[in-house]
């Protein structure tokens, strides 16, 4: 409507009638509404481990979470604040065995890698 010159903004914030909304209100002209396609939902990134459900009884993922604990009481942060369970999930399904390959895990950016890779990598390599 604003595009047609049909309603227009005021001064104060408002709406007033514009020019062309004399013709839309008498039935004189038609007012056409387009609307998006709805958009398929994309499947997650990654792995089935990325989303959803914490692993019950596995191992490794017990064994990261544990660490992470650890890591988070030494910096005096919330254990979410080192990495949240989706990347711990990621960690589990993937392995990574280097630096490199804990950069193609999301969550995970530099200066994580930089600060607690080393630790992430040995709890992953004793499995």
């Amino acid at each position: 409507l604003t595009a047609q010159d049909a309603l227009r903004q005021t001064e104060h914030g408002g709406w007033m009638l514009g020019p062309a909304a004399r013709a839309i209100l008498k039935g004189e002209a038609s007012v056409g509404l387009a609307l998006q396609p709805e958009r398929a939902r994309r499947a997650k990134r990654g792995s089935a481990a990325g989303g959803g459900v914490n692993p019950v009884g596995d191992p490794l993922f017990d064994a990261l979470r544990a660490a992470r604990r650890d890591l988070a009481s030494e910096a005096g942060v919330p254990p979410y604040v080192i990495a949240h369970d989706s990347v711990l999930r990621e960690l589990t399904a993937r392995r990574p065995t280097s630096l490199a390959a804990l950069a193609d895990i999301p969550g995970l950016g530099a200066r994580k890698i930089a600060a607690y890779g080393d630790a992430l990598l040995a709890v992953v390599r004793q499995f």
